[in-house]
Parts: structure tokens; sequence; C-alpha cells
């Protein structure tokens, strides 16, 4: 018959708790890791005001969590990004998304563009969002236009 003491037993239950507890908190992180939502205020307010910055840094919040991942067709990695860049503003927002252009100003790298378009009262703000690449091909805010 094998005897197990009271402390031998305390400190199995110990690391058992401690590995769980680790496990858990990392599955938790790496959830927490993945698309944000954009800030539909924070978006629609920087472009009635045309605060050009805090519109840069809500997108790049957004644009934070996008990895790139080249494929044969995209050298960059970032187009299904800039999908899911647009869906995360217009799927959380009453903001309409258009004319989303993967690459389509011709710079090195490349800019994407896309419309936004909402109303504020009776008032229609419509304006063309600029998406460049960062040294190391992260999607980056570039600028806005009408």
């Amino acid at each position: 018959m094998v005897l197990i003491n009271q402390k031998e037993l305390f400190l199995g239950m110990k690391k058992i708790v401690f590995l769980l507890l680790t496990f858990s908190t990392a599955l938790i992180l790496l959830n927490s890791c993945g698309d944000k939502k954009a800030n539909c205020e924070v978006i629609s307010q920087a472009i009635v005001d045309n605060n050009e910055q805090m519109l840069k840094n809500e997108i790049n919040k957004l644009c934070a969590t996008y990895k790139p991942s080249k494929t044969g067709s995209d050298s960059y990695g970032q187009q299904k990004n800039l999908t899911k860049l647009t869906e995360s503003i217009s799927g959380n927002c009453d903001i309409t998304i258009s004319d989303v252009c993967y690459n389509c100003v011709n710079t090195t790298p490349p800019i994407s563009t896309f419309k936004i378009s909402f109303m504020v009262d009776t008032a229609t703000y419509a304006k063309t969002i600029e998406i460049g690449l960062t040294p190391y091909n992260r999607l980056t805010y570039k600028g806005i236009r009408d």
C-alpha cells in the first residue's frame, strides 16, 4: 500500500491549479488578440471634426491586429486584412464602406483606398480613406480626402 503524505498531496494539487490557471490565462490572451471592433463614435466624430490625428489613431489601432499573410497573388499579404478592416468598420457602425481598392494607388509601396460615408442628423459625410503599408508590410493610415 502506497501512502502519500498531506504535504506531497498539497504540493501536487498546487501544481495542478497553477497549470490550469496558466493554461486558462493563455487561452484568454490568445482570444483577446483577435480582430478588434471599430470605435464607431471615434471614427465618425474624427471625420465630422476633420480631426485627422484622431482618425489615424483609431484606424491604426484596428490595423495593428492584422498581420501580413503573403500569397502568390498578394506579395504584401494584406488584401484579406483590408477587407477585415473595412468589415470591422461597416459591420459594427452605421457607416457605409464602398469602392474598396487594394493597392490601387501606384506608389512604392502601393496605397489602398476605400470610401466611407455616414449621416449625422441631415448632413451626409463622405470621404476616401487611404491605407498604406509600413516598412514591415503592416497596414497603416495614410490620409483622408474628399
